[in-house]
């Protein structure tokens, strides 16, 4: 869908959905790991990387300095220009 510039059927749900299913990342359901948190930029976007990029994920390995605290995590893309 992205490579075609085609908006995802998710890309307009409600924001409760959407905290629906972010709280489910974060808990470390199974069901969560079927999600990721995208930014809404531009999918007409001639630059590939601007159309809806992942920022969130879930990933339940442990972290080498919080453990387990956390289940999701910011991608690379939105981390490093924060960090």
């Amino acid at each position: 869908e992205r490579m075609d510039r085609v908006n995802s059927k998710h890309r307009d749900q409600s924001v409760a959905d959407c905290k629906k299913y972010f709280k489910l990342m974060c808990s470390g359901d199974e069901e969560g790991s079927k999600w990721c948190l995208r930014a809404k930029i531009d999918m007409q976007s001639v630059n590939g990387t601007m159309r809806d990029p992942v920022i969130y994920r879930q990933n339940l390995l442990p972290h080498h300095r919080s453990g387990d605290t956390f289940k999701a995590y910011p991608t690379y893309d939105l981390a490093c220009p924060i960090v």
